[in-house]
């Protein structure tokens, strides 16, 4: 008798199912990351192409990762690799700044640690924070929005096939066109192996992870990333060109205490994830909002904090507040 596949026991997407989810995971994942950061400027938003840009290379590809993520049952840490993935296609495939060796968002990664023509620890570093600000963050906060929907795909199996190809070609045509800076076929098909090996081991990690009750512990614990990420890791290593296999140590010793950390807390999911999802968003909003006023962009830093902080604050109060209700 042959055994049922893993989307056997799945709830099956089709016509007439809401669509409410799907929106708001793509709206999420394309507006809060860039404007966090204040990589995108507010009134480029309104430009239909930049727009749409964004749906695609972060809304749509998010969407796609989080539908293999249900079919799959990943846990946390599968979603987290996969978000790695993700970190390669978009700053490697479609951004390119994985082969630059000028220009980088964060300087001190300028020129350091190329191998093959692409910056192996701003590589890693960025991919790391796509994984969780732009794929992990976004999904959790939807599926807690929507929880009659977590668990079923939103898309039938077709459709994901083919906006995963669709995808795939987009970012393999950016990368080797001439816009910005061109890359090389041998340099994309390494950059394609790393994001199908990332995929695999992420099919492997299963649900596993029970919520705890969330403290606010758990949003100062986000915060810090603002320590651990750009002081130890940008200014300090990655500032003194430290030798690679260093800065790769402290890397992945940094994931892994903050992982570690999450799980014997028990905010691996529910609401001290999402508290904490809050703490990471804060301080890279305090960040970027701080370096829009060094350099004199007050009304822009004004209209970024007023249209993120309430929203963040109210959400983190309620989940504290629900927290002491029960």
């Amino acid at each position: 008798m042959m055994k049922p596949s893993r989307e056997a026991t799945l709830p099956r997407a089709g016509k007439g199912h809401d669509m409410r989810p799907l929106i708001a995971l793509m709206l999420f994942t394309t507006i809060v990351p860039e404007l966090i950061t204040g990589s995108t400027p507010l009134a480029r938003f309104a430009q239909p192409g930049v727009f749409l840009f964004l749906l695609v290379g972060y809304g749509l590809a998010v969407l796609v990762i989080r539908e293999f993520a249900v079919r799959a049952r990943m846990g946390a840490g599968g979603i987290f690799l996969a978000g790695i993935a993700y970190g390669l296609f978009n700053e490697a495939l479609l951004a390119k700044t994985s082969i630059l060796t000028t220009g980088l968002p964060i300087a001190e990664f300028s020129g350091y640690g190329m191998a093959f023509g692409i910056g192996v620890p701003w590589t890693l570093t960025i991919s790391v924070w796509h994984a969780c600000a732009s794929v992990w963050f976004p999904i959790a906060f939807v599926h807690a929005l929507f929880p009659h929907r977590a668990a079923s795909p939103w898309m039938p199996a077709w459709v994901l096939g083919l906006l995963s190809t669709l995808l795939l070609l987009f970012g393999c045509a950016s990368f080797l066109s001439p816009q910005r800076i061109q890359g090389t076929p041998q340099q994309l098909v390494l950059l394609l192996g790393c994001m199908a090996l990332l995929f695999e081991a992420a099919s492997f990690c299963r649900r596993a992870h029970v919520a705890d009750r969330p403290s606010i512990r758990a949003f100062w614990l986000g915060c810090s990333v603002f320590v651990a990420m750009f002081i130890v890791l940008s200014k300090t290593l990655a500032g003194r060109h430290v030798p690679i296999a260093l800065y790769l140590t402290a890397l992945s010793g940094i994931v892994l205490l903050y992982a570690w950390r999450l799980q014997r807390k028990g905010w691996l999911t529910g609401p001290g994830l999402l508290l904490f999802a809050l703490g990471w968003y804060a301080q890279n909003l305090l960040l970027s909002t701080l370096f829009k006023l060094t350099l004199g962009a007050k009304l822009e830093a004004l209209l970024a904090a007023a249209l993120c902080v309430p929203p963040m604050a109210w959400y983190g109060r309620r989940l504290l507040r629900q927290d002491a209700a029960g």
